[in-house]
């Protein structure tokens, strides 16, 4: 393929070279292909064969095994034997569905695989030579059982099973390499390269025999065509061989199928023709379209095809040694600027009368034809979309181009250019010509007549009319009436200078009009932002058949009268009963249908430009509704076990859970089909249809009953595909709960508590006396007993409590204790037993002492430090032990670990404290940013001045490098404010943390040293804020070490999250330093607000620092040794994502202008923003009240004087705020350009102000530069949408 841009010269030569019916190589496009390899699962990408078994399943011969695809995963075959180590050339199935193989090399063992993947015979064909590789095989299941199999290889051999014996064929026979095998009839047909034989399989005596009728010499290929005939392809031809004799069907040649001596492959095409090729090429025929060769350019995996394979659903594998190549539709072409486009998104399409198709795009043109020509706009119109083209008797083109107005062009005299000059409007979005030549534009304003000399406005409705019309679209009825389509205001007819109005009252969507189409039968149907309507009776109304309910940009009909619908998702095809749906899913570059990009062209091809190319459907190759998937449920796992019956099966008793395993065997979209499931006698009925890739249902809980469960494949080119269904599954009750064992149970009950009221009354009086004489013996064993069974019950309370428990003699040593309470203290076991408790723990000795016998509970800080290097704190509870006088004995203590809530309670008044703080300095901030904007804004005005001296401007020069830091201060503030959330997005941190060791060690007696992991990920963040973080850190170490030292920062990646931290990766920085420490009493206050240690400090570093880094999802925490340093820890969550470049506003162009209205309740900002908006040209009116904004809203619009935007403060105390007044300015007109601005720069409309419906959002203070930029953005120029 070969594409260029456009000269006079090459368009000229195109043009005639199309007219006189020269023809080229055509134009390379691309099929709707998949590709598989490594990469997805293969266990290898050096593949000899492909074929499909009656389940549907597609098997692949690899140099390292079989391997079976289901859609799902790529599963390895071993048939009984270590197969992995085989290498399979060839693959075959037979009448009956069942996959043949057969090994590469020799021995030669052709096996037959059972329903189960294994091997159910194998056969080894008697080939003597060992390094011949297998060149083809066939396989022939006969009514009487008897199979046929046939093999050659490249070394001249070919081996016959006939049922009872092998035939073998050598070099004695002449043949040469036999390329390709067929059974047809009683026959084996041999593609040699003596040419076609036939060997008689059932005459024992037999020899091969030429082929009449087919012409002598090297025949590569054999294969059945449909109807009974035979393909048959020789390196010069391709022909066909039927009850009518033989015939050429295309002459080559195809000097690629002699460049080796290897099999040749060859298949009918489903949608006729034929695929065939070898390792070195693949080529298609279609008697429609020639011969094409397919390669890489096509979308396939690479060049030629070791194996090729049609599927049940129409899609063509081809196997490759590079991997393998589905070839789903040769109907959906498609075309890219890698194909030579001028740009991605094609916008218009129309077909000049020479058959040169002409696609308009942003800034430029492509003529496609067998080569690509692109041809730029004039400079003028270098950003503008074509939205329309037309083509005149004379073969000049006509483009509307949005805001460049119309442009001509032929090749003769280049462009010329139409605007306002000559009678045109702001824009122009359509442009048609009618059968007496008159050229019709619509745009802004409406509807315009060119007559010679300049363009006539058609007027369509009264002056001041609003809101403005635009015309999108114009059609000429069949009838010469003039239909035209409106961005608002519906849709207009005029015929014979009447003019007819359709349109919903009180407005609506359907308003909202897109495109018009006249449908075979003379109705006009209107494409809207709410589907397809009708004009009739001076209203818009629905058409019912088909119902759409989404934006219809473009519509049009194919020579087979159907209906084609563009869409913001794709195309919908009517033809008057179904319809099919083409997105990206079905090989569609693009989402939406852009609305004069939809064409039929002369041979009835289907052109459909979208925003990422342009796609061309060929109705030639249209294989209709796909075969359905093939389902079937497979197993069921139950308690481990697994079921693969699916006959009645019978669970056991109890609830149980349930996993159904189901297969279905498609490969038009994988991982794409959708499936609704039902478990009957459990569910009441189907659940939504969705994708499930695992092929998976899991039910838990299932009581007794009886179940069925069914499944479906949904949105397969039919609304509800295939269903599966098990047999009946069976979970029984538990004996305990059936009624007959209940009743058992109760008349057990009873006999025995008859039998025991029976025995007691007998036998009462003569235990009595007996009773009474073992009274004190049985007293005393009793007591003894539960002495002994308490003491035990005892021991093991002691031994399973998790709270630690000891006990005290009256001298203070321990006499006992349980294993928790050397795990709550930390005490060595060995040391606690007879050790008075004032040497192991005096904290609590000396508290003990004090209750003096009492019960009591305390909290003590032990000098125990945990894996955070902070103490524990236990809360210790004490009773005595007294002796039956009430004197005290000893005392017993309990110990439970109280450390993290003490921690957690610490760090709620830490937050709570913060809140506090943020509270008050997002008020300040606000406040403060309102003055910082008044002087900030006026200087940026002085700065312009050239009246100032030298003086007057180093005065004027420190005032705007006050007001940048104290804006830069109030940011910090705004970090406490409420909704202060960082603007985060991927960063490299190296680059951070260079700028913050420049900033903070620069000049000073430290050294600051960076230690990153070489794999480092980057991490969500706002750079300035972490920036903030770290300088704060290095400030602290610098003022810690006076003498000088090293600050050393490492980074490395950790997968395990943090206790108190959520996600699945972060990065973790450590900064430590070599200064004192900070002491243990210090250690857990250093991150509240103004708590400070230093002469002079403010006390907000670090607890600045920890609210940053906890608004980023992530944890800072100290760890410090007095004497050894301090060493801080900051977690950050982690991102896979690259860093994102910046860009920079242009700033060549002269300041925005317009008629601006501004809306704030601080005098002094009002008077800096006229100042700035009036010295540009721009026209202000500024209003300190949201119903005073409204109310001049309204009339400049009812006086004809639009505002051209509007800047609105979000915050206007006493009156309604900048969104409740710009919800107010959007009823009154959609399409109002606004721009809000704050104080405070976090607010959740300042973060995203396009998703409350602003063009742009400017955080308070501002300058004239960051004025004008947003102005030159917001004030720019529309395009629209479709």
């Amino acid at each position: 393929m070969r594409h260029s841009r456009l000269t006079k010269a090459s368009i000229i030569a195109l043009l005639a070279a199309t007219a006189l019916g020269l023809t080229t190589p055509a134009l390379a496009q691309n099929y709707r292909v998949d590709v598989y390899d490594s990469t997805d699962g293969l266990i290898t990408n050096t593949l000899y064969d492909v074929t499909q078994d009656a389940a549907g399943y597609m098997w692949f011969a690899t140099r390292h095994g079989l391997i079976v695809y289901d859609g799902l995963a790529w599963r390895e075959i071993n048939p009984g034997r270590e197969i992995s180590d085989l290498e399979f050339g060839e693959l075959a199935t037979d009448a009956l569905g069942r996959v043949w193989s057969a090994t590469l090399y020799s021995p030669f063992e052709v096996t037959l695989h059972g329903v189960d993947r294994g091997s159910a015979a194998v056969y080894e064909a008697p080939l003597r030579k060992v390094n011949a590789a297998i060149v083809s095989l066939a396989v022939s299941a006969r009514r009487d059982s008897m199979d046929w199999i046939a093999l050659s290889t490249m070394g001249h051999e070919v081996a016959l099973w006939n049922g009872e014996i092998w035939r073998v064929l050598d070099e004695a026979a002449g043949l040469g390499t036999t390329h390709s095998l067929i059974f047809h009839e009683d026959h084996l047909l041999l593609a040699s390269d003596s040419g076609l034989r036939q060997w008689l399989v059932g005459d024992a005596d037999s020899q091969p025999e030429a082929v009449a009728g087919v012409p002598a010499g090297t025949i590569v290929a054999v294969c059945a065509a449909s109807g009974g005939g035979l393909w048959i392809v020789s390196p010069d031809w391709i022909g066909m061989l039927d009850q009518d004799g033989f015939r050429t069907i295309s002459v080559g040649p195809f000097p690629d199928l002699g460049l080796t001596s290897s099999g040749t492959t060859a298949l009918e095409g489903p949608a006729g023709g034929l695929f065939f090729g070898n390792g070195t090429a693949v080529y298609s025929y279609h008697s429609e379209t020639g011969v094409e060769l397919l390669g890489k350019h096509n979308g396939l995996v690479s060049a030629g095809a070791t194996g090729i394979c049609l599927d049940r659903e129409g899609s063509v594998w081809i196997t490759t040694l590079r991997g393998v190549s589905k070839l789903m539709s040769r109907g959906l072409m498609s075309y890219t600027p890698r194909h030579g486009l001028y740009s991605d998104e094609v916008s218009s399409v129309i077909e000049m009368g020479s058959g040169v198709v002409v696609l308009g795009h942003y800034g430029g043109l492509t003529f496609l034809d067998s080569e690509t020509h692109t041809l730029p706009l004039p400079p003028d119109a270098a950003s503008a979309r074509i939205m329309d083209m037309a083509l005149a008797a004379d073969g000049t083109l006509w483009l509307a181009c949005a805001s460049a107005n119309v442009k001509s062009w032929n090749p003769e005299d280049g462009f010329r250019s139409y605007g306002p000059e000559h009678g045109l409007g702001e824009a122009s979005f359509a442009l048609v010509i009618d059968r007496s030549g008159q050229i019709l534009v619509g745009g802004h304003g409406g509807l315009m007549r060119w007559n010679g000399d300049r363009f006539e406005f058609i007027r369509l409705m009264e002056p001041g009319t609003k809101p403005e019309i635009f015309v999108r679209r114009i059609l000429i009825a069949s009838d010469g009436s003039i239909y035209a389509a409106t961005g608002r205001q519906g849709v207009f007819r005029i015929q014979d200078d009447e003019i007819e109005h359709f349109y919903v009252e009180g407005g609506g969507p359907p308003n909202n009009s897109y495109t018009l189409l006249e449908r075979p039968d003379g109705g006009i149907w209107v494409g809207t932002v709410a589907g397809l309507y009708v004009p009739v009776d001076g209203t818009l109304r629905p058409v019912l058949a088909p119902d759409i309910d989404r934006p219809v940009y473009a519509l049009t009909v194919d020579h087979e009268e159907r209906v084609w619908i563009g869409t913001d998702r794709g195309i919908l095809r009517w033809d008057g009963q179904r319809i099919d749906t083409i997105g990206v899913r079905e090989g569609l570059r693009g989402n939406e249908v852009n609305r004069d990009a939809l064409m039929v062209d002369r041979r009835g091809a289907v052109w459909i430009g979208t925003e990422s190319g342009v796609n061309v459907y060929d109705s030639r190759f249209d294989l209709g509704p796909r075969a359905e998937p093939l389902l079937k449920v497979t197993s069921v796992e139950v308690a481990g076990q697994m079921w693969e019956s699916m006959e009645e099966l019978d669970f056991g008793v109890g609830a149980q859970d349930l996993d159904v395993h189901f297969t279905s065997s498609s490969y038009i979209d994988e991982r794409g089909q959708r499936f609704r499931t039902w478990l009957e006698g459990f569910e009441e009925g189907w659940t939504p249809a969705r994708p499930n890739p695992l092929r998976t249902v899991r039910y838990t809980n299932i009581p007794q009953g009886t179940y069925r469960f069914h499944v479906q494949a949904v949105g397969i080119d039919v609304a509800a595909g295939p269903m599966a269904s098990s047999g009946s599954w069976t979970i029984r009750a538990p004996v305990r709960q059936r009624l007959w064992f209940r009743v058992v149970m109760i008349v057990f009950y009873a006999v025995v508590m008859w039998t025991v009221i029976a025995v007691i009354v007998g036998r009462r009086h003569a235990h009595r006396l007996e009773l009474e004489v073992k009274d004190r013996t049985r007293d005393l064993e009793r007591s003894e007993r539960h002495l002994r069974v308490e003491s035990e019950r005892l021991s093991t309370i002691l031994q399973s409590i998790s709270d630690g428990v000891l006990t005290l003699d009256a001298a203070g040593v321990i006499t006992l204790f349980n294993p928790a309470c050397a795990a709550v203290t930390g005490l060595d076991v060995d040391r606690l037993l007879g050790t008075p408790l004032s040497d192991v723990l005096p904290e609590v000795a000396a508290w003990s002492e004090s209750m003096s016998g009492r019960v009591g509970m305390t909290v003590v800080s032990l000098n125990v430090l945990d894996e955070t290097n902070m103490d524990r704190w236990l809360e210790v509870a004490s009773a005595p032990l007294a002796d039956p006088l009430n004197e005290s004995e000893g005392m017993v203590l309990a110990f439970r670990d109280v450390t993290d809530r003490r921690r957690a309670e610490t760090e709620h008044v830490r937050a709570q404290k913060l809140e506090s703080l943020g509270v008050l300095a997002g008020g300040i901030a606000h406040d403060f940013n309102n003055f910082l904007m008044v002087m900030m804004g006026n200087a940026s005005l002085l700065e312009e001045s050239r009246s100032l001296d030298d003086v007057e401007r180093d005065c004027l020069a420190g005032i705007i490098s006050a007001g940048r830091r104290s804006q830069a201060l109030t940011q910090h503030l705004l970090t406490f404010a409420r909704g202060g959330a960082p603007q985060r997005r991927p960063v490299s941190l190296m680059p951070v943390i260079r700028e913050a060791i420049d900033l903070a060690l620069s000049g000073t007696n430290v050294i600051g040293s960076i230690d990153l992991a070489a794999d480092l990920n980057n991490v969500e963040a706002d750079p300035s804020q972490i920036g903030q973080v770290l300088s704060n850190l290095f400030i602290n170490a610098r003022q810690a070490m006076v003498n000088g030292g090293n600050v050393r920062i490492t980074g490395r990646n950790i997968d395990t999250a943090p206790k108190g931290v959520s996600g699945d990766s972060f990065v973790e920085l450590v900064v430590a330093d070599e200064g004192p420490g900070i002491p243990a009493d210090r250690l857990e206050h250093v991150f509240e607000p103004y708590y400070t240690t230093k002469d002079g400090g403010t006390g907000l570093g670090l607890a600045i620092s920890y609210s940053v880094i906890a608004r980023h999802g992530g944890m800072l925490t100290v760890a410090s040794t007095p004497g050894c340093g301090a060493t801080f820890t900051i977690i950050l969550p982690a991102t896979n994502k690259p860093e994102m470049e910046g860009s920079r506003p242009d700033e060549t162009s002269p300041p925005p202008c317009g008629r601006i209205l501004v809306l704030d309740d601080e005098q002094h900002v009002r008077k800096v923003i006229d100042r700035i908006l009036s010295r540009s040209g721009s026209e202000v009116v500024a209003v300190d009240k949201g119903g005073e904004a409204v109310q001049a809203f309204r009339t400049a619009i009812e006086s004809g004087r639009p505002f051209d935007a509007v800047i609105l403060d979000l915050t206007v105390p006493g009156s309604m705020g900048g969104l409740e007044t710009f919800c107010e300015m959007k009823a009154i007109d959609p399409d109002v350009r606004g721009i809000v601005v704050s104080g405070y720069s976090d607010d959740e409309v300042m973060a995203d102000p396009l998703a409350h419906g602003f063009a742009a959002s400017l955080s308070k203070p501002f300058d004239r530069r960051a004025l004008e930029e947003v102005l030159r953005v917001v004030l720019a120029p529309k395009s629209p949408a479709g």
